[in-house]
C-alpha cells in the first residue's frame, strides 16, 4: 500500500464544501422548517420552502385557497384570537411530518340556554 494521496483540485474542493454545507446547515433548516409549518398548521405545503445556496431561501407557489387560508390565519394570531390546530404527524418518511393539517377554526359557543327550576 502507498501513502500517497493525491491533492484534490479547486473544483472538488468546493464540491465537497457545498456537499458538506448543504448536509450540515442547509437540509437542517428546512427540515426545522418543515416541522414548523407542520406543529402551527400553516396551510402551505410541507415544501414550500428550497434553498439552492447560502444566500437565497426560495418559496413555492401558493394557491388562492392555501394563500387566503394563510392570511386568515396570520389574521387571527394578529388579533389574538383563538385558533386551534390540528396536527398529524408522519409523512412518507420516518422522519418526515407530513403535511399540515390545519388550522382548525374553534368550536362555536352554544346559544342553547337550559334553565334548571328550583
Amino acid at each position: 500500500m502507498s501513502d500517497d494521496h493525491t491533492p484534490i483540485d479547486d473544483e472538488t474542493a468546493q464540491m465537497l464544501e457545498h456537499v458538506y454545507v448543504r448536509a450540515t446547515r442547509i437540509e437542517p433548516q428546512l427540515r426545522r422548517f418543515s416541522r414548523v409549518l407542520a406543529d402551527l398548521g400553516l396551510p402551505v405545503p410541507a415544501d414550500w420552502a428550497s434553498q439552492d445556496d447560502l444566500s437565497t431561501v426560495s418559496f413555492a407557489d401558493l394557491t388562492v385557497t392555501q394563500f387566503d387560508r394563510l392570511l386568515c390565519l396570520f389574521e387571527d394570531l394578529a388579533a389574538n384570537r383563538p385558533i386551534s390546530v390540528t396536527v398529524v404527524r408522519g409523512g412518507p418518511t420516518l422522519f418526515d411530518p407530513g403535511p399540515p393539517s390545519g388550522p382548525v377554526s374553534p368550536p362555536s359557543t352554544s346559544s342553547v340556554h337550559m334553565v334548571v327550576p328550583r
